[in-house]
């Protein structure tokens, strides 16, 4: 983003994250501390960038707004102005440093909400009399509602098999009943964040669970799974878990193996310039943490790997067709 985005947040002003709590993650199952400690924060605190981080990331946000507004005022001096459906919706959340976390992917709130908000003209065949201006909904919803959504606003019919809730009731009257939670799925088929107006579950493979009151708790910081007074709220959350859920496929590498070049063996080559897309699997067997840096400033044919120091420990030339890459034990 251009800098004036930056100098729209000061340094001085940057205030730290209103979640952030010491010792968050003592009441939280091995699994969710596992995802939520990463190297990221460590490694922002230890070179004195956590308010440039935070800068950074109001500065990106700012940045989207008014690109969306760009877009919007076209829109308004166009001809289209009164028949056309918007509806923003943005990727989902980021840790700042909450839960000693820097980054997503996790089953917390933090990350799993996103904003979603959706503007239908008069006229439009699923609802006639439009949306009323400046409405909010805090029933809990999912971006695979908006598919539903959109065909049931344009009148088109319903497409068999297609997962998720028509909100045209929601559009039609934010405090209509909504019977549905909305499901967050994590990186395993039975690891999963279950959200209701009320409550937050979230469900590890392995069986760890937390359990959040959303409302007396908005940063989660007391998790009441193992909670006898919370029991009846838990059983009913654990009864919203999804079903039918697919096994994880296992992944089949591709052949050729790429030669894996060791950085004692020479610096890593410039890139070539390439229009092939191809896949690179790669597998470290190198027995500790590794960092990988697609170099592709003229091309994208060169992987270096490092480690987390980002220490050079050798690189993979990637050809013309899909492979493996096989990261050696190096000294």
């Amino acid at each position: 983003m251009p800098k004036k985005y930056f100098d729209m947040f000061p340094l001085e002003s940057i205030r730290m994250p209103p979640g952030l709590k010491e010792g968050d993650l003592d009441d939280v199952p091995p699994a969710g501390q596992k995802l939520g400690r990463n190297r990221y924060l460590d490694h922002i605190k230890a070179q004195g960038q956590w308010k440039q981080g935070i800068q950074g990331y109001l500065a990106c946000v700012a940045y989207a707004d008014a690109m969306v507004g760009r877009v919007l005022d076209v829109l308004e001096r166009s001809p289209y102005r009164d028949n056309t459906i918007v509806v923003l919706w943005g990727d989902n959340g980021f840790h700042l440093g909450e839960k000693e976390h820097w980054q997503k992917y996790t089953g917390w709130r933090q990350t799993a909400r996103i904003p979603l908000i959706i503007r239908v003209p008069k006229g439009a065949p699923g609802l006639g009399d439009g949306t009323p201006a400046g409405a909010r909904c805090s029933r809990p919803v999912n971006l695979l509602d908006l598919y539903r959504t959109l065909t049931d606003l344009c009148g088109l019919p319903e497409k068999p098999g297609t997962y998720g809730h028509s909100l045209v009731p929601l559009l039609r009257n934010p405090q209509a009943p909504w019977p549905y939670p909305s499901i967050t799925h994590l990186d395993q088929p039975d690891s999963y964040a279950i959200s209701t107006e009320d409550w937050r579950y979230i469900h590890y493979a392995g069986g760890g669970e937390e359990l959040y009151d959303i409302h007396s708790d908005r940063y989660e910081w007391a998790n009441l799974a193992a909670r006898a007074e919370c029991a009846g709220a838990l059983a009913k959350m654990r009864g919203l878990a999804p079903e039918n859920r697919a096994p994880l496929a296992s992944a089949t590498l591709p052949n050729p193996a790429l030669t894996w070049v060791p950085a004692a063996d020479g610096p890593c080559p410039p890139s070539r310039a390439s229009t092939n897309v191809v896949t690179v699997a790669f597998t470290n067997y190198s027995g500790r943490k590794v960092v990988l840096y697609r170099i592709d400033a003229a091309g994208n044919k060169v992987w270096l790997v490092t480690d987390e120091q980002d220490k050079a420990l050798g690189h993979f030339v990637a050809g013309a067709e899909s492979a493996r890459a096989e990261i050696e034990s190096t000294q």
